[in-house]
C-alpha cells in the first residue's frame, strides 16, 4: 500500500486502497480479512476524519522498523528489494517472497540449506520445490584443493569428513575435493533490488530496541563520571538498579537483624538435661 502514498503523507484512503485490490483480482472478503488481520497486528491504523462535510476513512501506514519490531526481527537485511504487488496474490505467493530472500543474498556468498532454514524456517524440501517454481538458477560450489588423491585419508579423518576425490580439469590429475554450498541467481521478472536507502538507519534502531528489551525494560537513567564525586554517585546508582546476583556475578550480604536476645543459662540447661 506504500506506492499509493504518492504524496508522502503517510496515510492511504480506504477506496483507494479497494479500488487497487479490486484490479489486482482480490476478492472483497480475502480484503476485509487481510485488513483486519493488519489492523490486529498494529501494521496499519484505521483513521475515520471528516473532510468537506463528510467522513472518509484513512489508513495511517507503519514504517519498516516498527513493523519489522512488532514481527520479532533482529535486522531488515543489507539490502531491499522490490516485489510486484500481483505476484502477492497469486495462490503460491510464499515462493516469490522466498524468490525475493534468495535476491538480497550475495551472488558471490555461498550458503547452505541448512543455514537457510534456520534463518527463515522453511525446510530444504520446500526450499527446492520454490525454487523450481520462481526460475532460480542454483550454481553449485566445491573446493578443488592441489592435494594428490594419496591425501584423501587424512584430510577425511581430520579436516573434511565429507572429501572425495575429482578430477581437476585444468591439470588433469585426480585431487582432493570436497563440496561448497550453492550460490543462487535469482531470474524471476520483476523482483530486484535496490538502493539500500534508510536500510542502515532501520538495523541500528533494531539494535538499539534489541538491546533496550534485554536490559529487562529498565529505566534508562543518564550516568555522568567527570568528577570524583559524580563519579561515586554513578557507581551507587547502578549498584542500586543491579539485579541480585545477576551483575558482574557478585555475591550479595543478607543483612538481617537479631530479634531475640542470648537464651538465659538455665534455659540452656534445662533443655540438656532434658
Amino acid at each position: 500500500m506504500r506506492h499509493l502514498d504518492v504524496s508522502g503523507s503517510g496515510v492511504v484512503k480506504d477506496d483507494e486502497a479497494r479500488a487497487f485490490a479490486a484490479s489486482l483480482g482480490i476478492p472483497a472478503r480475502r480484503w476485509k480479512r487481510w485488513m483486519q488481520e493488519a489492523l490486529s497486528e498494529e501494521f496499519l491504523k484505521k483513521i475515520t476524519r471528516h473532510r468537506d462535510g463528510r467522513v472518509e476513512i484513512v489508513y495511517q501506514l507503519v514504517g519498516v522498523g516498527r513493523i519489522a519490531r512488532l514481527l520479532g526481527c533482529t535486522t531488515v537485511g543489507s539490502r531491499p528489494v522490490d516485489i510486484p504487488a500481483d505476484l502477492l496474490t497469486v495462490e503460491n505467493c510464499i515462493a516469490y517472497v522466498w524468490a525475493a530472500f534468495l535476491a538480497t543474498l550475495p551472488s558471490d556468498c555461498p550458503i547452505s540449506r541448512a543455514a537457510m532454514r534456520d534463518i527463515t524456517g522453511i525446510p530444504e524440501r520446500s526450499q527446492l520445490r520454490y525454487e523450481a517454481e520462481c526460475n532460480i538458477r542454483v550454481t553449485p560450489n566445491y573446493a578443488v584443493t592441489t592435494l594428490p588423491e594419496e591425501y584423501l585419508p587424512g584430510v577425511q579423518e581430520f579436516e573434511i569428513g565429507h572429501a572425495f576425490i575429482l578430477r581437476d580439469p585444468d591439470t588433469g590429475k585426480r585431487v582432493v575435493a570436497w563440496r561448497l554450498p550453492n550460490s543462487y541467481l535469482v531470474l524471476t521478472p520483476g523482483i530486484r533490488t535496490r538502493r539500500r536507502g534508510s536500510t542502515s538507519r532501520i538495523n541500528r534502531e533494531l539494535k538499539h530496541s534489541l538491546s533496550a528489551n534485554v536490559s529487562r525494560e529498565r529505566d534508562m537513567v543518564r550516568a555522568y563520571h567527570n568528577s570524583e564525586a559524580s563519579r561515586k554517585a554513578a557507581v551507587s546508582m547502578m549498584r542500586r538498579k543491579d539485579i541480585r546476583g545477576e551483575a558482574y556475578d557478585r555475591p550479595r550480604r543478607l543483612h538481617t537483624r537479631r530479634t531475640c536476645r542470648k537464651p538465659h543459662r538455665a534455659n540452656l540447661y534445662d533443655v540438656e538435661e532434658a
